[in-house]
């Protein structure tokens, strides 16, 4: 294995006059300074871009109007171009998971309202029959 100060250096000038240090590809240039990588540098901080703007909307997601808002924004940003459809798809995946959720939830609130409703009536009943 070949030692850090054997492996070539980008050398690209930097705006303060230095040069870049980082390890050199076959064209002479690191990732971040090879002219021919330039789109797939765009493509991935675009995909980093994207990741981030939805990790900084911080919605509730606990009603069903939310979930199809969201839902509604992911759709157009896939369509649009503006979600590469991987991640439109992964979050989508998040909303079905969340609505399985809130259905759950709101199922075991209805069960719990029932059984105190029937709680109340069966020790209604056993009043009405304890004062005969």
């Amino acid at each position: 294995m070949r030692k850090q100060s054997e492996m070539p250096a980008c050398g690209f000038e930097k705006a303060s006059g230095g040069e870049c240090m980082a390890f050199a590809l076959p064209s002479g240039r690191c990732w971040n300074h090879d002219p021919a990588r330039a789109d797939e540098r765009h493509r991935a901080r675009a995909k980093g871009g994207t990741i981030k703007a939805l990790k900084n909307r911080q919605p509730k997601f606990d009603t069903p109007k939310a979930l199809v808002s969201f839902t509604g924004l992911i759709l157009g940003g896939v369509l649009s171009g503006r979600i590469a459809p991987d991640v439109g798809r992964c979050v989508l995946y998040g909303i079905n998971i969340q609505k399985s959720l809130i259905e759950a939830s709101d199922l075991e609130q209805r069960l719990e309202a029932l059984e105190a409703q029937l709680a109340q009536q069966g020790t209604a009943e056993r009043h009405h029959f304890s004062a005969r």
